[in-house]
């Protein structure tokens, strides 16, 4: 796979609106402790969520690619 394909991949599974939210727990901190902390505490909020969206948007594209769909298998 070469970069093209896989920076494709990367924008197809990235969620804009959490890393939004987890700009804002970097963005409201006083400082540079604070700015750790709530990125962990952000991370704790988002990450099972984050994980599950990723692990099943692969799990689709896999399946889908697997599948008789020419236009689903020109993805791979």
């Amino acid at each position: 796979m070469c970069c093209r394909d896989a920076l494709f991949f990367f924008l197809l599974l990235i969620d804009l609106s959490k890393a939004t939210v987890l700009a804002q727990f970097a963005l409201s901190s006083q400082s540079q402790d604070e700015v750790k902390h709530n990125i962990a505490h952000g991370i704790a909020m988002l990450g099972p969520t984050i994980t599950l969206d990723t692990v099943v948007e692969t799990l689709v594209i896999g399946v889908g690619t697997l599948s008789g769909e020419n236009g689903v298998q020109s993805l791979r």
